[in-house]
């Protein structure tokens, strides 16, 4: 991964065999109680585990105070299988970045996607959008008070990753417009070229980075992307992801979600 590009290049990197995987699902699933139902733009709801900036912060418009309530909950239920990958992850992207890594004890740690059945995003768009997940960047960093903690924050070449730990029978990826940044995108939209992200990304070529359960895909965010929809899904499928957010704050990367 080049660190001194402005959008970081997609890289890929193994993180857990398929056991250590349904251990961590199964720690997952012992937190039931925790997880919180959500629903987007009409979709089916899903399930997160953990604070997210973008929905606590970002859609759900919440409290600043009740999302940092949440800073150091994983590592009192967590048990080995996800301590361990926690552990994993932070060290591969501590040698992908070649600089220091950590979660922060004042901010809410990376967390889980729960897509069941149902919810889990289609690919057939044209027939019905809402079963479609969104295409966005990577903008939820602008929900955190940086400077209350940090006094150099760089929001230029933030990162992003997904750790898939269980995947339908179908699969699951990233879509990812390579040339759909985010300055190219405020261009767009500012000049009228398209009217809005959906028009921008149906106008232009994108690719699928197929997932693969225990390997981790870090990108920098700031190209439009979108979770990859599959063609079929049955009742008993699930998606459990492990995601996260990266800036780097006075040298070091600080992990949040």
């Amino acid at each position: 991964m080049s660190v001194s590009n402005r959008n970081l290049e997609l890289v890929e990197v193994a993180i857990a065999d398929p056991g250590l995987c349904v251990a961590a699902c199964r720690e997952i699933y012992a937190q039931r109680p925790r997880w919180v139902a959500r629903r987007l733009f009409g979709q089916p709801p899903f399930y997160t585990l953990g604070a997210a900036s973008y929905l606590d912060l970002g859609f759900a418009a919440g409290s600043m105070d009740d999302y940092l309530h949440d800073a150091g909950s994983v590592w009192r239920w967590a048990g080995d299988a996800t301590l361990t990958i926690f552990e994993r992850v932070r060290a591969a992207l501590a040698d992908q970045l070649d600089e220091p890594v950590e979660y922060p004890p004042t901010l809410p740690s990376p967390g889980f996607h729960i897509f069941i059945g149902g919810a889990i995003p289609k690919n057939d768009c044209s027939r019905r959008p809402e079963d479609c997940g969104s295409s966005h960047c990577d903008l939820q960093y602008r929900h955190i008070p940086w400077t209350r903690w940090y006094r150099s924050i760089d929001l230029t070449r933030t990162i992003s990753f997904t750790l898939p730990l269980k995947l339908p029978a179908a699969g699951g990826g990233l879509t990812i417009w390579e040339s759909l940044t985010l300055e190219r995108l405020r261009a767009d939209l500012a000049s009228k070229l398209f009217p809005d992200i959906a028009s921008a990304a149906n106008a232009t070529s994108s690719a699928t980075i197929p997932y693969s359960v225990g390997r981790l895909v870090v990108h920098g965010g700031h190209v439009l992307h979108q979770a990859a929809g599959v063609p079929k899904v049955s009742v008993t499928d699930e998606r459990i992801t492990l995601q996260g957010h990266g800036v780097l704050a006075d040298g070091v990367w600080r992990m949040y979600w």
